[in-house]
Protein backbone atom coordinates (compact mmCIF):
# COMPACT_ATOMS: atom_id res chain seq x y z
CA UNK A 1 0.00 0.00 0.00
CA UNK A 2 1.39 3.38 -0.98
CA UNK A 3 2.14 5.83 1.77
CA UNK A 4 -0.49 8.54 1.64
CA UNK A 5 -0.89 11.92 3.28
CA UNK A 6 -3.99 13.89 2.34
CA UNK A 7 -5.03 17.34 3.54
CA UNK A 8 -8.32 18.89 2.45
CA UNK A 9 -9.17 22.58 2.41
CA UNK A 10 -11.56 22.14 5.36
CA UNK A 11 -8.73 20.82 7.56
CA UNK A 12 -9.59 17.12 7.27
CA UNK A 13 -6.41 15.06 7.23
CA UNK A 14 -6.10 11.40 6.26
CA UNK A 15 -2.79 9.62 6.88
CA UNK A 16 -1.55 6.10 6.51
CA UNK A 17 -0.63 4.79 9.94
CA UNK A 18 2.98 4.63 11.11
CA UNK A 19 4.08 2.04 11.98
CA UNK A 20 1.90 0.06 9.58
CA UNK A 21 -1.30 -1.07 11.28
CA UNK A 22 -2.98 -4.11 9.70
CA UNK A 23 -6.17 -3.42 11.68
CA UNK A 24 -6.44 0.30 10.90
CA UNK A 25 -4.17 1.18 7.95
CA UNK A 26 -5.38 4.81 7.85
CA UNK A 27 -6.49 7.36 10.40
CA UNK A 28 -8.30 10.67 10.14
CA UNK A 29 -7.85 13.88 12.07
CA UNK A 30 -8.78 17.55 11.77
CA UNK A 31 -6.49 20.56 11.90
CA UNK A 32 -7.68 24.15 12.39
CA UNK A 33 -6.55 26.85 9.95
CA UNK A 34 -5.62 24.34 7.25
CA UNK A 35 -3.88 26.87 4.99
CA UNK A 36 -1.55 28.04 7.77
CA UNK A 37 -0.96 24.48 8.93
CA UNK A 38 0.04 23.50 5.39
CA UNK A 39 2.46 26.43 5.01
CA UNK A 40 4.20 25.49 8.25
CA UNK A 41 4.29 21.84 7.25
CA UNK A 42 5.63 22.00 3.72
CA UNK A 43 7.34 25.40 3.49
CA UNK A 44 7.37 27.85 0.59
CA UNK A 45 9.31 25.65 -1.84
CA UNK A 46 6.63 22.94 -1.92
CA UNK A 47 4.50 24.69 -4.55
CA UNK A 48 7.48 24.79 -6.93
CA UNK A 49 8.27 21.10 -6.59
CA UNK A 50 7.61 18.84 -9.59
CA UNK A 51 4.57 16.56 -9.55
CA UNK A 52 6.85 13.51 -9.66
CA UNK A 53 10.19 13.08 -7.90
CA UNK A 54 12.09 9.92 -8.91
CA UNK A 55 14.74 9.01 -6.38
CA UNK A 56 15.63 5.66 -7.94
CA UNK A 57 15.04 4.24 -11.42
CA UNK A 58 14.69 0.55 -10.53
CA UNK A 59 11.28 -1.10 -10.92
CA UNK A 60 8.84 -2.02 -8.12
CA UNK A 61 9.89 0.72 -5.70
CA UNK A 62 7.84 2.32 -2.92
CA UNK A 63 5.64 5.21 -4.01
CA UNK A 64 4.84 7.98 -1.54
CA UNK A 65 1.91 10.24 -2.41
CA UNK A 66 1.19 13.64 -0.84
CA UNK A 67 -2.13 15.29 -1.73
CA UNK A 68 -2.95 18.82 -0.59
CA UNK A 69 -5.69 21.22 -1.76
CA UNK A 70 -3.74 22.63 -4.73
CA UNK A 71 -0.94 20.15 -5.27
CA UNK A 72 -0.16 16.46 -5.72
CA UNK A 73 3.40 15.19 -5.35
CA UNK A 74 4.47 11.60 -5.98
CA UNK A 75 7.85 10.39 -4.72
CA UNK A 76 9.10 7.21 -6.39
CA UNK A 77 11.75 5.21 -4.61
CA UNK A 78 13.00 4.93 -1.01
CA UNK A 79 13.43 8.30 0.66
CA UNK A 80 14.61 7.36 4.17
CA UNK A 81 17.76 5.49 3.13
CA UNK A 82 19.72 5.74 -0.14
CA UNK A 83 19.35 2.85 -2.58
CA UNK A 84 22.26 0.55 -3.28
CA UNK A 85 23.23 -2.44 -5.38
CA UNK A 86 24.28 -5.42 -3.19
CA UNK A 87 27.94 -6.40 -3.23
CA UNK A 88 27.17 -9.96 -4.24
CA UNK A 89 26.37 -8.64 -7.69
CA UNK A 90 29.94 -7.40 -8.06
CA UNK A 91 32.03 -4.45 -6.96
CA UNK A 92 29.58 -1.55 -7.13
CA UNK A 93 31.23 0.87 -4.70
CA UNK A 94 31.44 3.73 -7.21
CA UNK A 95 27.95 3.05 -8.58
CA UNK A 96 26.51 3.11 -5.05
CA UNK A 97 28.32 6.35 -4.28
CA UNK A 98 26.84 7.89 -7.42
CA UNK A 99 23.38 6.55 -6.53
CA UNK A 100 23.63 8.08 -3.06
CA UNK A 101 24.77 11.43 -4.44
CA UNK A 102 21.90 11.52 -6.93
CA UNK A 103 19.43 10.40 -4.25
CA UNK A 104 20.56 13.15 -1.87
CA UNK A 105 20.29 15.80 -4.57
CA UNK A 106 16.85 14.78 -5.86
CA UNK A 107 15.33 14.34 -2.40
CA UNK A 108 16.85 17.36 -0.66
CA UNK A 109 13.72 19.48 -0.92
CA UNK A 110 11.06 16.89 -0.13
CA UNK A 111 12.82 14.85 2.57
CA UNK A 112 12.29 17.38 5.43
CA UNK A 113 8.58 17.52 4.50
CA UNK A 114 8.30 13.73 4.59
CA UNK A 115 9.97 13.59 8.01
CA UNK A 116 7.39 16.04 9.39
CA UNK A 117 4.60 13.99 7.85
CA UNK A 118 6.03 10.85 9.47
CA UNK A 119 5.50 12.51 12.85
CA UNK A 120 1.88 13.26 11.95
CA UNK A 121 1.38 9.65 10.90
CA UNK A 122 2.50 8.47 14.37
CA UNK A 123 -0.13 10.54 16.19
CA UNK A 124 -3.31 8.61 15.57
CA UNK A 125 -6.69 10.19 15.14
CA UNK A 126 -9.72 7.99 14.57
CA UNK A 127 -9.42 4.93 12.36
CA UNK A 128 -10.63 5.73 8.84
CA UNK A 129 -12.11 3.44 6.22
CA UNK A 130 -13.64 4.36 2.84
CA UNK A 131 -17.17 3.11 2.13
CA UNK A 132 -15.71 0.46 -0.20
CA UNK A 133 -12.31 -1.12 -0.74
CA UNK A 134 -11.04 -1.67 -4.25
CA UNK A 135 -9.66 -5.11 -5.10
CA UNK A 136 -7.96 -5.20 -8.47
CA UNK A 137 -7.57 -8.49 -10.34
CA UNK A 138 -5.12 -9.51 -13.05
CA UNK A 139 -5.00 -12.77 -14.96
CA UNK A 140 -2.94 -15.47 -13.22
CA UNK A 141 -3.77 -18.65 -15.11
CA UNK A 142 -0.15 -19.79 -14.74
CA UNK A 143 -0.54 -20.07 -10.94
CA UNK A 144 0.97 -23.41 -9.93
CA UNK A 145 0.08 -23.55 -6.23
CA UNK A 146 -3.35 -24.23 -4.75
CA UNK A 147 -5.89 -21.46 -5.40
CA UNK A 148 -8.56 -20.06 -3.09
CA UNK A 149 -12.20 -19.38 -4.01
CA UNK A 150 -13.47 -15.78 -3.92
CA UNK A 151 -16.39 -15.63 -1.43
CA UNK A 152 -19.72 -15.88 -3.20
CA UNK A 153 -21.33 -13.12 -1.10
CA UNK A 154 -18.87 -10.51 -2.40
CA UNK A 155 -19.22 -8.80 -5.80
CA UNK A 156 -17.64 -10.66 -8.72
CA UNK A 157 -15.88 -9.53 -11.91
CA UNK A 158 -19.17 -8.93 -13.71
CA UNK A 159 -21.10 -7.27 -10.90
CA UNK A 160 -22.82 -4.00 -11.85
CA UNK A 161 -20.44 -2.15 -9.49
CA UNK A 162 -17.29 -3.78 -10.89
CA UNK A 163 -15.17 -2.20 -13.64
CA UNK A 164 -12.98 -3.61 -16.39
CA UNK A 165 -9.84 -1.60 -17.04
CA UNK A 166 -7.79 -2.94 -19.93
CA UNK A 167 -6.67 -6.42 -18.87
CA UNK A 168 -7.65 -6.01 -15.23
CA UNK A 169 -10.87 -5.84 -13.22
CA UNK A 170 -11.76 -3.67 -10.26
CA UNK A 171 -14.13 -5.12 -7.70
CA UNK A 172 -15.49 -3.11 -4.76
CA UNK A 173 -16.00 -4.76 -1.38
CA UNK A 174 -17.81 -2.93 1.46
CA UNK A 175 -15.24 -1.80 4.03
CA UNK A 176 -17.08 -3.45 6.91
CA UNK A 177 -15.56 -6.63 5.42
CA UNK A 178 -12.01 -5.29 5.80
CA UNK A 179 -10.83 -7.75 8.46
CA UNK A 180 -12.35 -10.66 6.59
CA UNK A 181 -10.96 -9.44 3.26
CA UNK A 182 -7.47 -9.07 4.71
CA UNK A 183 -7.59 -12.56 6.20
CA UNK A 184 -8.81 -13.97 2.90
CA UNK A 185 -6.07 -12.30 0.83
CA UNK A 186 -3.43 -13.43 3.33
CA UNK A 187 -4.65 -17.01 3.02
CA UNK A 188 -3.54 -17.18 -0.61
CA UNK A 189 -0.18 -18.72 -1.34
CA UNK A 190 1.94 -16.18 -3.29
CA UNK A 191 2.21 -18.74 -6.09
CA UNK A 192 -1.51 -19.51 -5.98
CA UNK A 193 -4.44 -17.62 -7.43
CA UNK A 194 -7.88 -16.43 -6.44
CA UNK A 195 -10.59 -18.17 -8.43
CA UNK A 196 -13.27 -15.62 -9.20
CA UNK A 197 -16.02 -16.29 -11.78
CA UNK A 198 -14.05 -19.35 -12.98
CA UNK A 199 -10.94 -17.22 -13.65
CA UNK A 200 -7.58 -17.66 -11.94
CA UNK A 201 -6.47 -14.17 -10.95
CA UNK A 202 -4.06 -12.34 -8.68
CA UNK A 203 -5.50 -9.59 -6.42
CA UNK A 204 -4.26 -6.34 -4.90
CA UNK A 205 -6.18 -4.22 -2.40
CA UNK A 206 -6.42 -0.43 -2.28
CA UNK A 207 -8.26 2.13 -0.19
CA UNK A 208 -10.14 4.74 -2.23
CA UNK A 209 -9.32 8.26 -1.04
CA UNK A 210 -12.20 10.80 -1.29
CA UNK A 211 -11.62 13.18 -4.21
CA UNK A 212 -8.61 11.22 -5.47
CA UNK A 213 -9.60 11.54 -9.13
CA UNK A 214 -8.76 15.26 -9.03
CA UNK A 215 -5.22 14.46 -7.86
CA UNK A 216 -4.71 11.46 -10.11
CA UNK A 217 -5.63 13.28 -13.32
CA UNK A 218 -2.57 13.94 -15.53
Amino acid sequence: MDTVFVLYADGTMICSSLPDDPVAPFHRDHVPAAAQFLRELVGESYEQMPKEIRLFEATDQTTTRLWTPNKAVEIYGPWREPPSIPDWEGDHKQINEDLKSEWESKGAGIRPVLLKIDELRKHRGEAWFPPKIEVRFWDYERAWKESVEWPSDWPGLYDVTSKKNGRSYRVYVPSNNFARLTAFLNSRDPSGAVIIDLNKMIPTMRFLIPGENAWLEP
